[in-house]
């Protein structure tokens, strides 16, 4: 069983568990390994499809817009082509700007830009 949770965690999700009539709740256990991905939209207006890269349960994919980027370009995301590309279902990155979703594998994600060669980069614990 794992330790308590004392405090909120940025990447790892309590898990219940109902041992003898009792919910007890302990932190998801550390990875040794984790993966970095960068996605880089070369054509403002073509949404670019996440990695194929699974997220193991109880963790999260971090989502960054790279802050190297020249100028004050805005990033897109959503769930498909069509909605990264939508003001209306897409959520919107600026430089330095993080997100973290609770998916199963970085495929799910859609990405677009307003400029040319903006990049996205993804972490996920394996």
């Amino acid at each position: 069983m794992g330790a308590p949770i004392t405090g909120e965690d940025q990447f790892a999700t309590p898990v219940e568990a109902t041992i003898f009539g009792v919910i007890t709740v302990a932190a998801v256990p550390n990875r040794a390994a984790w993966t970095a991905q960068t996605v880089t939209v070369a054509v403002p207006g073509t949404a670019v499809q996440g990695p194929n890269v699974p997220v193991p349960d109880g963790f999260s994919v971090a989502i960054v817009f790279r802050t190297t980027q020249l100028g004050n370009p805005q990033g897109y995301m959503g769930n498909s082509m069509a909605n990264a590309s939508n003001p209306s279902f897409n959520t919107q990155f600026l430089k330095g700007d993080t997100r973290r979703l609770f998916i199963t594998n970085m495929d799910l994600l859609w990405f677009d830009s307003d400029t040319a060669g903006a990049v996205f980069e993804l972490f996920v614990e394996q």
